[in-house]
């Protein structure tokens, strides 16, 4: 039974498959006047696709309608058992191509093509340019002329108007005939111009218009010559008249007579000053005639007593009174010739009291190094480099027999004062700590002297040796002659750097003959040299001589050596609560006015303890950059005291000022910025020299120390 069901189930299925089947659809494309060109059958409209859009000559396929007239355009195909579709043509029209309509057809061929000329014709006022008229073709551009050139006119350019409105542009296609009109304008006067040269003198050629007269030039110089004119010819016979006219080029001649010398030396002083200082330097110079002789001179000081000049004419002024010098041509011992000045019996006060002025008014925001970490504080400075005030040096001396005094030698080596060493202790007490540190028996380091704003301790003689810069006792002191001579009798330190190639130290940038010692083997860079450089001298025979120095490990830098053997060693005080520029103004005076006489030492010798072991000391100074600062009070307290003071003369400061002490320094800051004006009294009545001198400063705001 089950078997029936399905054959009867598989039968009706059939017929159904059998009734469903759909009618073919035939269509008829018709592309070319009512012939049909392309006929397909599709089973129905999923499996229609138009054909390839064909192609006519001379026309474009726009697309498939259903009607005959072209009004009903095709998009989808019907159920319809038969379909025809019309093609639709549009004309394509050529301007290269004809078009000839046979039976409603259009044969279409090559045109004939026409070229299209154009004339362009140059017109100059009413004057047709025939030379530079051309035909062109359609599109074509008109080549620019030659620039047209006409006697007194300017040429402007090509327009398209006589009325010279429009000018033509080049670049623009010819379209149609067309004229240009040449444009001139009236030419400026050309002036002429002539040269005028000069010979037998050095004088650079002139120009000058046509008709003016040449402007007479200065009278030219010749040495042992005398001018006598200028000349239209080389034998200088016809004078030449400045009123006259050029019209054409010229060339003068200067006549020269010669000047009969009678030998002779000058002697130039400068400024022809007759009267100096005993502080005074300058230099004599000679002139030998004739020019022929040459110009050395042998140099001779008649009273070396008064005075003495070394052969480069440099004068050294040794006491007051009348100082001769000769000087004596070199190739003619005949020819000699002498001046004579006077010195006066004081220095000079002038050139002090132009140093006495600060640069600036110290006030600063610091860090202060009374440990390694340090503390912020503040400085303010004085309105001189001068401490209007005295100073008193208390003795606290280190016990003989201490370990940390070791007398006048140390290491079998002699003590000699050949600098001074300035340091910052980097401990937290005041001048009175640390003097009691220094006379202390386990203390191991040692130095002469304790610097602080409340006062100055000495701890050492200054012929004794201390421990405090840091390179030792076991190497003396020496000097290497560098082989580089200094310039002129010059007898300022030169600046020593190393030759990063050849590692020999050089002077003022010249290689010397002395190697400086290496990092391990390595060249010492430039960097790692001290802050005040190499030490050196130069000798009397002019050659700079270089101090011994060493590689310190523990600090990095190339040091000097004569730190401990042979300077005055000098400990000033940072601790908080202080006035640590007070205390630098102590330090300075104590240099200039107790150290430095006492020692015959200058400012040049005063050195940090940088110099001698690379320790970043005195770091409180180095850190706020006022080592120059410093040096200057030095310098001013030391050529006061030496020249002046240590004398009888006085000093005196007149300041009222709510902002400045009686010594100079500053008490506190105004709101804002202002000028303050001083004066300072030099007087001597022992010289009977008294004059006041008046000083301006900038006081800066209180707010710069907020």
């Amino acid at each position: 039974m089950k078997k029936l069901y399905l054959f009867i189930l598989l039968f009706c299925l059939g017929l159904f498959f059998y009734g469903c089947e759909d009618e073919k659809i035939t269509v008829e494309f018709e592309t070319n006047g009512g012939s049909v060109v392309e006929t397909i059958v599709v089973n129905d409209v999923l499996d229609f696709k138009l054909p390839t859009a064909p192609t006519k000559e001379g026309y474009k396929f726009v697309g498939w309608f259903l009607d005959s007239d072209l009004t009903q355009a095709f998009s989808t195909l019907g159920s319809d058992g038969k379909v025809k579709l019309y093609a639709k043509w549009e004309l394509v029209i050529d301007e290269n191509h004809e078009h000839k309509f046979v039976n409603g057809e259009c044969e279409c061929g090559e045109k004939e093509v026409v070229e299209i000329k154009h004339t362009v014709t140059f017109m100059d006022g009413d004057v047709t340019l025939t030379e530079l008229s051309v035909e062109l073709k359609d599109g074509d551009k008109v080549a620019v002329p030659e620039e047209l050139k006409k006697e007194m006119f300017t040429f402007v350019g090509w327009f398209t108007d006589s009325a010279f409105t429009t000018a033509y542009d080049f670049e623009s296609a010819v379209t149609a005939d067309l004229v240009l009109y040449a444009k001139w304008e009236e030419a400026s006067i050309q002036e002429k111009n002539y040269t005028v040269s000069f010979e037998n003198v050095e004088l650079e050629a002139l120009q000058v218009k046509e008709g003016e007269a040449l402007p007479k030039p200065n009278d030219p110089e010749k040495e042992g010559f005398i001018f006598e004119g200028w000349f239209t010819d080389s034998a200088c016979t016809v004078a030449y008249n400045f009123e006259s006219a050029i019209t054409a080029d010229l060339v003068l001649y200067a006549k020269w007579t010669e000047v009969i010398v009678e030998p002779g030396i000058e002697i130039i002083v400068p400024n022809g000053q007759l009267e100096y200082y005993l502080d005074d330097t300058f230099k004599l110079e000679a002139i030998v005639s004739p020019a022929s002789l040459g110009q050395e001179v042998t140099w001779r000081a008649m009273n070396r007593t008064k005075a003495t000049i070394d052969e480069f004419g440099n004068v050294t002024i040794i006491a007051a009174g009348e100082a001769t010098f000769r000087a004596t041509s070199a190739n003619d011992a005949t020819l000699k010739t002498s001046v004579t000045i006077t010195i006066k019996d004081i220095c000079n006060p002038y050139a002090l009291m132009e140093k006495l002025v600060v640069k600036e008014v110290v006030a600063q925001k610091i860090t202060a190094y009374s440990s390694t970490t340090g503390y912020k504080t503040t400085i303010k400075g004085g309105i001189a480099n001068y401490l209007f005030q005295d100073i008193d040096v208390i003795e606290k001396m280190i016990p003989v027999g201490n370990g940390n005094r070791p007398g006048t030698s140390s290491n079998g080596n002699p003590f000699s004062a050949k600098y001074v060493t300035v340091h910052d202790v980097g401990a937290a007490g005041d001048a009175t700590a640390n003097a009691n540190y220094a006379v202390s028996p386990t203390n191991t380091v040692s130095w002469h002297y304790t610097v602080g704003n409340e006062g100055v301790y000495q701890h050492l003689p200054l012929n004794e040796v201390g421990f405090h810069a840091g390179d030792g006792t076991a190497t003396p002191l020496s000097f290497s002659n560098s082989g580089v001579k200094a310039p002129d009798g010059d007898k300022t330190p030169g600046k020593i750097t190393i030759n990063q190639s050849t590692g020999y130290f050089q002077v003022n940038g010249v290689d010397s003959e002395v190697l400086a010692p290496t990092n391990g083997g390595r060249i010492v860079s430039n960097s790692n040299l001290p802050y005040t450089g190499i030490n050196n001298y130069v000798n009397d025979e002019g050659y700079y001589m270089i101090g011994n120095t060493y590689w310190n490990s523990t600090y990095k830098t190339l040091s000097n050596r004569g730190g401990n053997l042979n300077s005055i060693g000098i400990e000033s005080t940072v601790n908080a609560g202080s006035n640590i520029y007070l205390t630098w103004y102590y330090m300075a005076k104590l240099i200039s006015t107790e150290i430095l006489p006492r020692t015959g030492l200058t400012p040049v010798e005063v050195k940090q303890h940088n110099t001698f072991s690379g320790k970043d000391c005195p770091m409180t100074m180095r850190h706020a950059n006022r080592w120059e600062s410093f040096m200057d009070i030095v310098r001013f307290e030391y050529e006061a005291y030496c020249k002046f003071l240590a004398h009888g003369w006085k000093l005196e400061l007149i300041c009222d000022s709510e902002y400045v002490k009686e010594n100079g320094t500053i008490i506190s800051l105004p709101e804002t910025e202002q000028d303050l004006t001083y004066q300072v009294r030099l007087y001597s009545t022992k010289v009977g020299f008294d004059e006041t001198f008046t000083y301006t400063v900038k006081l800066p705001a209180a707010s710069v120390l907020a």
